[in-house]
């Protein structure tokens, strides 16, 4: 637990400067992440080593045209930043499984996560801290909390998370946003209920990695993060979490 605990301190502070310096460094270190999580996705789902090489710059291209989007449009017409991760999703509903697991990767890898560009751009610190760090002292607390007083298993399939870390390190989580709230530019009731919704989109994000994962029979996404496994395992709750922060961040800005 304690080299864990390292190594989550370590790749707080390589992260810290994006977040302190997100107009420069914060953009060049998350246009980089999700091309290194794309990477990790190709070498471990069931892509067929042939292919390999087109599915890796269909993955690019796809991911600079939603760069352009999220880049170039105006924020008054931020929801068109959805309807490429749109398109990919529904591909994924191919019958295909080649097609399927392609078209989900980038979906998960790159387009959904490419949507925290614009609030690296346009939004304040205390945004950012409470997108992007908020999610990650979730992950921290259901674990610690989890190791320390867990009992309950919230599945057979996943011994390890239980219900007292999911609901404390929840409880936690949701305290710090509440203590950051008075800099955030809404009201602390709106940061009550969307913290709520960032949190379960957070979970959702493990789960659905964690369940991928004993799928294809592994165990971590790669490991270029040592005890925290790769770049997907660290950012798997931000997947859905970062559309959430957009969505009520362009809704905030537009009502």
């Amino acid at each position: 637990m304690r080299n864990r605990l390292h190594v989550a301190w370590g790749i707080a502070l390589t992260g810290l400067p994006a977040v302190l310096y997100p107009k420069s460094l914060g953009l060049v270190f998350w246009a980089i992440i999700p091309m290194l999580a794309w990477q990790e996705w190709i070498a471990n789902v069931r892509i067929p080593p042939s292919t390999r090489t087109k599915a890796w710059w269909t993955g690019v291209g796809a991911y600079l045209a939603q760069l352009g989007c999220v880049l170039l449009l105006p924020t008054q017409h931020g929801w068109a930043a959805f309807l490429l991760p749109l398109v990919f999703a529904l591909t994924a509903w191919t019958r295909r499984p080649l097609s399927r697991w392609i078209s989900t990767g980038i979906v998960a890898t790159m387009l959904l996560p490419a949507l925290a560009l614009p609030l690296l751009m346009h939004a304040r610190l205390s945004v950012l801290i409470w997108c992007f760090v908020i999610p990650q002292l979730f992950d921290a607390f259901q674990y610690i909390v989890g190791r320390r007083w867990g009992r309950h298993s919230l599945s057979r399939s996943s011994p390890k998370k239980t219900w007292e870390g999911l609901l404390g390190g929840g409880l936690l989580a949701w305290l710090c946003a509440m203590a950051l709230s008075p800099w955030l530019p809404w009201s602390q009731w709106h940061t009550a209920y969307t913290t709520v919704l960032l949190l379960a989109a957070s979970y959702l994000g493990g789960w659905v990695s964690s369940r991928l994962k004993r799928l294809l029979g592994l165990k971590d996404w790669g490991n270029r993060l040592g005890s925290h496994g790769g770049i997907l395992d660290r950012m798997d709750s931000l997947v859905f979490s970062i559309p959430i922060a957009w969505a009520f961040y362009y809704w905030h800005l537009h009502t």
